[in-house]
């Protein structure tokens, strides 16, 4: 029973590996490697600055002299 264990894994390690150095004969045939992932950084958009509006300047209201004569 061992040895037709052993006898088995060793046909197995010998068809793995003549078919591993079948497929890598046909690498000239191969289609190119994929070009590595491209990563993209999304940033948060900053919002922009807030306008002011400056506040009308605040005016005296008008005041009216009285002319006082003394006599």
């Amino acid at each position: 029973m061992v040895r037709t264990f052993a006898v088995g894994l060793l046909l197995g390690l010998l068809v793995g590996f003549l078919l591993g150095r079948m497929s890598a004969g046909n690498r000239e045939e191969a289609a190119p490697p994929l070009p590595p992932a491209r990563t993209v950084t999304v940033e948060k958009p900053v919002p922009a600055p807030e306008k002011t509006v400056p506040a009308p300047a605040k005016t005296a209201p008008a005041t009216t002299a009285t002319a006082t004569a003394s006599p």
